[in-house]
């Protein structure tokens, strides 16, 4: 156990070295860590974790998971953690004739849910119910517009918006340079004229402040003391500006899928969703697809009904 141990530090280390973000080296160590902790607590050692032997323990481990009423969704989660974890072991290291226990586990049922995201109408809803009122300043108000409208239409997720500097707007050439999260590189996001407006007028009315972060948090009391915009910061805004709509209290990610879904709903090509988004992988984008099922059955009911 103790070397098992030592081998899912090495893991984690190695994985913050390829640069994968803090969310997903968060993600690995919960669902390895407590599995290991599991295995502990049941006695098994050695040869236990390889093998026919080491799937039927993690198979074991799933059942218990099921039967404690945990969703499939993060039983699926733990399950490919500790596959990655497994096979990275095996891909570094020499382990002589030991054999990769995921060669005989089963695959558990992979859940039916697609993300969850804000739809076109509720977000139009939204952002007319942001108005200048007289016990904040004017600033505040186009700030929280533009967040709205940033998040939904440029679909970047919530910490890359935050990251913004003044410099990253391009508004000339009606661009955004964000770093995407989880692959740590530079990317363009393009953006609408009507934004590019809202900008230009963001830029004039942004309170002057010590730092360049493009948001400036209404919580500061003189320029010695401008703070930035939290994430925490930007949820509480959204829980305030949905529930003053009388909406849901959306989450900032629900935005970014509210982008993907938008996108293909008005047709736009499912590259063009991964291009936005920033997603390495077109099948990751390829959810989105299936958020236009009525769309779909509506033309196929035109063609034969």
């Amino acid at each position: 156990m103790t070397e098992l141990h030592h081998y899912a530090t090495q893991f984690y280390a190695t994985k913050q070295d390829q640069g994968r973000s803090a969310e997903t080296l968060r993600h690995y160590r919960f669902h390895i860590d407590r599995f290991l902790a599991w295995c502990h607590q049941q006695g098994y050692h050695g040869n236990d974790f390889f093998g026919v032997a080491g799937a039927e323990v993690i198979e074991e481990y799933l059942a218990q998971l099921r039967a404690s009423g945990m969703s499939l969704f993060t039983i699926h989660g733990v399950f490919r953690s500790l596959r990655v974890f497994y096979k990275w072991l095996f891909k570094r290291y020499a382990l002589g004739d030991l054999e990769c226990p995921f060669t005989y586990v089963s695959e558990p049922t992979k859940p039916d849910l697609l993300p969850k995201a804000i739809g076109y109408a509720q977000y139009c809803v939204l952002l007319n119910s942001i108005s200048s009122t007289p016990h904040y300043p004017a600033w505040l108000y186009l700030r929280d517009r533009l967040l709205v409208r940033m998040l939904f239409e440029t679909g970047a997720r919530a910490k890359e918006i935050l990251r913004l500097r003044l410099d990253d707007v391009d508004l000339e050439r009606r661009s955004l340079r964000v770093l995407r999260s989880k692959i740590h590189k530079e990317d363009l996001i393009p953006f609408s004229r009507s934004l590019q407006t809202e900008l230009g007028a963001w830029f004039e009315q942004r309170p002057t402040c010590t730092h360049d972060s493009l948001w400036p948090s209404y919580l500061h009391t003189n320029k010695q003391d401008c703070l930035t915009l939290t994430y925490d910061g930007l949820r509480s805004m959204l829980g305030h500006r949905c529930q003053a709509a009388k909406l849901p209290k959306f989450a900032p990610h629900t935005f970014r899928h509210g982008c993907g879904v938008h996108i293909v709903q008005r047709g736009g090509d499912i590259s063009l969703v991964q291009k936005i988004l920033g997603h390495q992988q077109l099948s990751t984008a390829a959810i989105y697809l299936r958020f236009d099922s009525d769309q779909l059955r509506g033309l196929y009911d035109r063609i034969f009904d």
